[in-house]
């Protein structure tokens, strides 16, 4: 039903009568709206005036603090940067100290040890010499005027520093002459004395001018290192302050910025307030005028015709009725796709004998596996319980479990080659045969239930042949009927539309869509929008009460869609209609035909799956013979080579009590 029709029923009234209400409503709510935008757009003036007195007062001081800040800033940054310079001058004449220092403390280490080894070598020669005068001495008393001394012992007692001296002696005797010999020693010693005192002396004085000048350099560094750090915390605490005064002068900008902006904003609205105060009164009488001259086509053209509107009820409950009788047919009689093929089991629940066999195989193999404790029957149990076609699938997997545990028994036996050889050909002998007879008893259930389809599908082929043929017929009368509907209900529905189209051009000529745009407010040095520091007024150019034009427009839209819909959906409503019904009509003639084929088909194949399953009988019959013989001699095999240990006869009993389980429920399914 169409959405003016639903408004009709829940208000009581017609749509039409609906609009004339509001619209007289409207016309009062405008007059008193321009009286109250009077007094609002005094107050605004107002507030203007002294917004902006407040905001250039606010400017001006900010301007006097940030000329002031400028100028303390300038002032620290000199301050800073002369200490700067000279904490540089500080630190490169430091490192040359510490230069000074290094290279005076290394020359004097330098000349310290070459004092230590003259020093030695000066005393060990003083020594050698005092102690070649004792010897000389000695011996003098000894030897008398003519005695010998031999000079060789003499140079090795005093050593090295009087090699020199003794140079021209030519061991191994010479004649004494001791008493020069004594004298010159003790003039060498004398020297060697002098020598050794003048080096002390020049060492101490050499000493205690380096310490000196160490000591200088070190006095001099020690305080350029204090002046310097004095210098690098007096920038720091500058360096603070400058930047105090510029995140000070940061934020006053911002303010003065944010102030100015406000200001600017605020001229800008209150010009603008007074434009649109002047573009309102002027749009609202026009408001008034356009409202009274659509309110009188609403009264003489459109009310007297909306009541053709509700065909659309009417047309919509048949149109549903037809596409629901069309659709149910063919949905019954149509072919369907994607049908999924029926399990063995599901066909034969309708009877209970092969949901019955399967259900007692299923629990056969479960009881066995739980009685004795066997994994590979649980494994069985669960992989059959899940299959759909379990005749089939479930007979093979009992197949290949007895296969596997006749074979494990077979391959613990410890036996010669000849039961090795004789029990493989036995065991391939007995899978061959059961191979086949799974295989041919397979195809017969196959069979079987091919032919219980075929012959299920004639009877349902036949049935809905029947259904298309008595639904053709229906469809035939239900057109004819719609189509005499149809035709009187396009007559009726043309005349409100033209009345309602005036009414919407008058309102939609003077009330236009504005778009308006937004942008974040501008706010003052306190965060303040200007929205939030105006008075309460009205706001934008006056383009009619566009909230209550809205719902007005809105409702002569939906009376005018519902007279235009009515022309347009029956119109399209018939002609989809008739070209559905022809659809359905050349559909179902066809389906018939080929429905009646397709039971001729299925007849002729049931008549060669006949044939197919006397053949499989046979085969199943002669298979089984087979498949016997094959299990006596290998159970006669098995009897004559297998033995061993108690742990394998264990094994054993326990592997033919799951090969019996398996029997019995293969039994059970071949029985069937």
């Amino acid at each position: 039903p169409s959405l003016a029709l639903q408004f009709v029923d829940s208000a009581s009234t017609t749509p039409v009568e609906k609009v004339i209400n509001l619209l007289g409503k409207l016309t009062v709510q405008l007059e008193e709206e321009g009286a109250r935008e009077a007094a609002q757009y005094d107050k605004y003036a107002c507030f203007c005036k002294h917004q902006a007195d407040e905001k250039t007062y606010q400017i001006e001081k900010s301007e006097e603090k940030l000329a002031k800040l400028a100028a303390k800033i300038e002032e620290l940054g000199a301050k800073i940067t002369a200490l700067d310079g000279e904490v540089s001058e500080l630190s490169t004449a430091i490192t040359t100290l510490e230069g000074g220092i290094k290279t005076e403390t290394d020359a004097r280490s330098g000349e310290r040890e070459t004092y230590l080894a003259n020093d030695k070598d000066t005393a060990e020669a003083i020594a050698a010499v005092d102690e070649a005068i004792e010897i000389l001495q000695a011996s003098k008393g000894k030897l008398g005027g003519g005695a010998k001394l031999n000079f060789a012992e003499l140079k090795a007692v005093a050593g090295a520093k009087l090699a020199q001296f003794f140079a021209k002696q030519k061991p191994p005797s010479y004649e004494y002459r001791s008493n020069d010999i004594i004298l010159t020693l003790q003039e060498l010693s004398k020297t060697f004395k002098s020598t050794k005192k003048s080096q002390d002396e020049e060492e101490f004085a050499a000493a205690a001018a380096s310490e000196k000048k160490v000591l200088a350099l070190s006095n001099e560094k020690k305080f350029k290192v204090k002046s310097k750090a004095q210098k690098e915390a007096l920038s720091a605490e500058l360096s603070e302050e400058k930047a105090g005064k510029e995140k000070e002068q940061t934020d006053e900008t911002a303010a003065k910025n944010a102030d100015t902006e406000f200001r600017t904003e605020l001229t800008k609205q209150c010009e603008d307030k007074a434009q649109e105060w002047d573009q309102r009164s002027k749009s609202r009488a026009e408001e008034l005028r356009v409202l009274a001259e659509a309110t009188a086509t609403l009264k003489s053209g459109v009310a007297p015709n909306y009541s053709a509107n509700k065909k659309l009820v009417g047309l919509a409950a048949t149109s549903a009725s037809l596409k629901r009788h069309t659709s149910n047919v063919t949905s019954k009689a149509l072919p369907k796709k994607n049908q999924t093929a029926v399990s063995l089991l599901q066909l034969g629940r309708g009877s209970g004998s092969a949901a019955t066999a399967a259900t007692k195989v299923l629990a056969s193999l479960a009881k066995a596996a739980e009685h004795l404790k066997s994994a590979e029957l649980s494994a069985l149990a669960a992989r059959a319980s899940t299959m759909e076609d379990h005749f089939e699938k479930v007979r093979g997997l009992i197949k290949d479990l007895v296969a596997k545990l006749e074979a494990e028994a077979l391959e613990e036996a410890d036996a010669k080659s000849y039961c090795d050889k004789e029990m493989a050909a036995a065991t391939s002998d007995r899978d061959t045969r059961s191979a086949e007879l799974e295989s041919a008893k397979a195809e017969l259930v196959g069979k079987e239930a091919a032919k219980a389809q075929l012959v299920n599908d004639i009877k349902t082929l036949s049935q809905e042949v029947a259904d298309l043929n008595k639904a053709m017929m229906e469809a035939t009368e239900l057109r004819q009927i719609e189509k005499t509907d149809n035709a009187k209900t396009v007559a009726d529905a043309s005349t409100g539309k033209a009345a309602v189209e005036e009414a919407m051009n008058i309102l939609k000529t003077y009330y236009q869509s504005l778009l308006q745009k937004s942008s974040a407010p501008v706010v003052d040095r306190e965060g303040k929008a200007l929205s939030d520091l105006t008075p309460e007024t009205f706001e934008g150019e006056y383009h009619g009460n566009t909230d209550a034009s809205k719902g007005i427009l809105g409702l002569l839209e939906v009376i005018y869609s519902d007279f235009e819909r009515t022309v347009s959906t029956v119109e399209t409503a018939e002609s989809d209609a008739q070209s559905a019904f022809q659809t359905f009509e050349t559909e179902t003639k066809s389906s018939i035909s080929d429905k009646e084929s397709l039971i001729k088909t299925k007849e002729a194949e049931v008549e060669q799956i006949e044939e197919a399953i006397v053949t499989a009988k046979e085969t199943i019959q002669t298979t089984f013979g087979l498949k016997t013989s094959a299990l006596e001699e290998l159970e006669k095999l098995s009897a004559m080579c297998v033995g061993g240990a108690e742990s394998y006869e264990e094994r054993q009993a326990q592997r033919e009590k799951e090969i019996q389980a398996l029997k019995e429920a293969l039994q059970t399914l071949e029985d069937w």
